[in-house]
């Protein structure tokens, strides 16, 4: 943890979130990481932990990084494509089976894979969540790249 001083006090950043927080505390009030168990592993969240937590939401992995704003846009873009995406898919099947079930021509349900098939939201949707992988990646390597520095730094000044 790196150490910060304010008016307040003595605070530390959360190793999760980056908010500032009391040396003391055992949960972030900010992120409520259970900051006891990582201060025993002695390191920061690991990279496979942010992939499977990217997994679940996209950019819930670069959120508990320490990178909220991108994290929350990544998330907010994505889940808005998702979203927009299945109302328009909704909208053609809707209006597909209403038809269907009207005429009694059931042959006309054959073509929804066509018809749905080129929904520009489900590609955005797509690379944008593999885009996170790779936005991860980076951030946690530059994250890895930044501790090291701060070593090296605090190394050459004792």
């Amino acid at each position: 943890m790196v150490s910060d001083s304010d008016e307040t006090g003595k605070r530390v950043k959360c190793p999760f979130c980056a908010e500032l927080i009391m040396p003391e505390a055992v949960i972030c009030r900010f992120c409520h990481s259970d900051l006891a168990k990582n201060q025993a592993a002695g390191e920061p969240p690991g990279f496979w932990r942010a992939v499977i937590l990217n997994l679940i939401c996209p950019g819930l992995g670069a959120w508990r990084c320490g990178y909220r704003g991108r994290g929350a846009i990544t998330m907010l873009i994505l889940v808005g494509a998702i979203t927009i995406g299945s109302l328009q898919v909704g909208a053609v099947l809707n209006k597909t089976v209403e038809k269907a079930m009207r005429t009694g021509n059931f042959r006309a349900l054959e073509n929804i894979s066509s018809e749905v098939g080129d929904n520009v939201w489900f590609d955005i949707f797509f690379y944008g969540y593999i885009i996170s992988f790779i936005d991860l990646w980076f951030l946690v390597a530059n994250k890895v790249k930044t501790a090291e520095h701060k070593d090296i730094d605090e190394s050459a000044q004792k």
